[in-house]
């Protein structure tokens, strides 16, 4: 089961801003600032959108498409806006916080994201650490920073988090603090009031080659409790998975999945025909493609070995199901069927196929007899589908060797194949004898075949 995390987008009225969500499991304490980066570079509180964005919308590390930004080692999105969040951090000095998500594809340096000029910005070095990079308000000639101890491995997502309280900076890999500076001076707050993601912005170099997303700034240092959260997300979870269901045709069948929360939406989706993933509409055959119970009713041979799935959602929040599959069986009276041959031979000792016309599923039926054991042995023999209606098909193991007849109960004989597919469309309903006899005509098995029209 993979749990996955994204941010709902919402229309705003006749507005062309599309605006996301803040997810539930994101501090909203102190918060200025939340990029989602759910087809768009907008800031989900509203104080800015890019002036100009070349990155490419991508999947982010669930797979989820449109839902992170690509850079390709030429990309940037810029935002002259003064109202930028990172333009506020800067303000704040003494206690901030960043978090974000990051796939680098390559090793080397690159800026993630800055702010005033040469201001501060956060960079990937040339040994892959993560650096918050500033100059010094105590010496406007000095340059400050601290450093991750840990290098992130490339092409996998790392959540950092940055943050500084007081005079205290420390970085988190992962949840996980991994190096800490003190008594660290404060940042010198240039006029220049661009902001950028994935590059310098200011002079447009040092390129990131990789992906974020979900990029989150607060007024404030976070705690190690809200830190682990972030990187955790949802505990609002599917508890109860559903199982995989079979029927006949013409059925009503029903999968059905527990949440441990409320208010959820769902989304079942079927993958039927190697396609891919579609969500089930609720028309046609199918009902309850919204909620946590899906009804597939009148079952037909097109739903044999279908595979469905649930995804369940809530703000910031959602979770898959495992896949589940459905088999169907053609004729209503398969189960009934195995009983009445096992009746009906009960003294034969061949081995039975009974086929589904339909599926092509084989059932194999093995019954003793009292034949004597110095008789040839019948290592196979195939009838199908029995009942039958207009055509009857036959196989033998040595076809050569042994000679099938179909016969009325009278003991008339109508039919003397030897394998093969058998016209029965002009036979009326009713029980035949099947016997199957060796190339000295010496009778080696009887069977009963039902003719039902």
């Amino acid at each position: 089961m993979k749990k996955l995390f994204y941010t709902i987008v919402a229309i705003i009225g006749f507005a062309n801003l599309t605006m996301a969500q803040v997810p539930s499991y994101v501090p909203s304490d102190g918060l200025i600032g939340y990029f989602g980066f759910d087809n768009n570079a907008n800031d989900a509180l509203g104080s800015s959108t890019p002036s100009s964005n070349n990155a490419v919308s991508s999947s982010d590390r669930f797979g989820i498409f449109n839902a992170a930004y690509q850079f390709n080692g030429s990309n940037v999105i810029l935002y002259n806006n003064s109202t930028h969040p990172l333009f506020k951090i800067g303000n704040v000095n003494s206690s901030f916080s960043i978090n974000f998500w990051v796939n680098t594809s390559t090793n080397g340096n690159g800026n993630i994201l800055g702010a005033f000029g040469w201001g501060y910005f956060v960079v990937l070095t040339n040994n892959n650490e993560i650096q918050l990079n500033y100059i010094s308000a105590n010496n406007p000639t000095t340059w400050t920073d601290i450093t991750s101890l840990t290098p992130i491995a490339k092409n996998s997502w790392k959540m950092i988090t940055i943050s500084r309280n007081g005079t205290t900076n420390s970085i988190y890999i992962d949840g996980i603090l991994d190096n800490v500076v003190t008594n660290a001076p404060n940042i010198l707050v240039y006029s220049n009031n661009n902001c950028w993601f994935g590059a310098n912005g200011q002079d447009n170099n040092n390129f990131l080659t990789g992906k974020l997303d979900d990029i989150g700034m607060w007024n404030r240092a976070l705690t190690q409790s809200e830190i682990t959260a972030l990187h955790i997300g949802c505990t609002d979870t599917i508890t109860s998975q559903p199982s995989n269901l079979s029927g006949i045709k013409g059925n009503n069948k029903t999968f059905s999945i527990a949440h441990s929360g409320t208010g959820n939406n769902y989304k079942w989706q079927s993958n039927s025909s190697a396609l891919g993933w579609q969500n089930v509409p609720n028309a046609f055959q199918y009902a309850g493609a919204t909620t946590n119970n899906l009804s597939i009713n009148n079952l037909t041979v097109s739903n044999h070995n279908q595979l469905f799935r649930v995804i369940t959602s809530k703000t910031g929040c959602a979770d898959t199901s495992n896949i589940v599959k459905l088999t169907v069986s053609d004729v209503a009276a398969d189960s009934l069927r195995v009983i009445q041959l096992e009746n009906d031979l009960a003294n034969k000792h061949d081995t039975l196929y009974v086929g589904s016309a339909i599926t092509t599923d084989t059932l194999k039926i093995s019954i003793h007899t009292g034949i004597s054991s110095a008789s040839p042995v019948i290592n196979s023999l195939k009838v199908y589908p029995n009942p039958a209606s207009t055509l009857l098909t036959i196989d033998l193991e040595k076809p050569g060797y042994y000679i099938a007849k179909l016969s009325s109960l009278t003991g008339q004989s109508i039919i003397t194949p030897t394998s093969g597919t058998i016209d029965i469309s002009s036979l009326a309903n009713g029980v035949y004898i099947l016997t199957i006899y060796d190339s000295n005509n010496k009778l080696i098995s009887t069977n009963k075949v039902s003719i039902i029209k």
